[in-house]
């Protein structure tokens, strides 16, 4: 008895915790990557692309919130600058494709730089 009540709560926890989605609240700007990727080790995540200019390399990084309770898939590209977070922002993926980043990201490093 005390197995299975022991194994419901572990898995009523690791629900909860997956229903209430990315707690945005914690991401700061100035992170590291390594940082971010520990704010949000309980959903799936991947490098999207990066590219190098003269004085730095951008990274695009996809976090993915994937267990939700509605079954919707809610992605969020972060935006790295020599490894420190400088943007980010929901994506939805019908308008937005993993190949848009190129775009992307010269926008955010543009914008950094007005």
């Amino acid at each position: 008895m005390k197995k299975y009540l022991l194994s419901f709560i572990v898995f009523s926890i690791i629900s909860c915790t997956a229903i209430k989605g990315i707690d945005l609240s914690n991401i700061n700007l100035g992170m590291t990557k390594t940082e971010v990727q520990a704010k949000t080790n309980a959903f799936q995540t991947k490098t999207i692309g990066a590219k190098q200019y003269k004085d730095g390399k951008m990274e695009t990084f996809q976090v993915s919130e994937i267990y939700r309770n509605d079954n919707q898939i809610n992605d969020y590209w972060f935006y790295f600058f020599n490894d420190k977070l400088v943007s980010y922002e929901p994506i939805n993926s019908v308008h937005w494709q993993a190949q848009d980043w190129d775009y992307k990201i010269d926008k955010v490093y543009f914008d950094l730089k007005k």
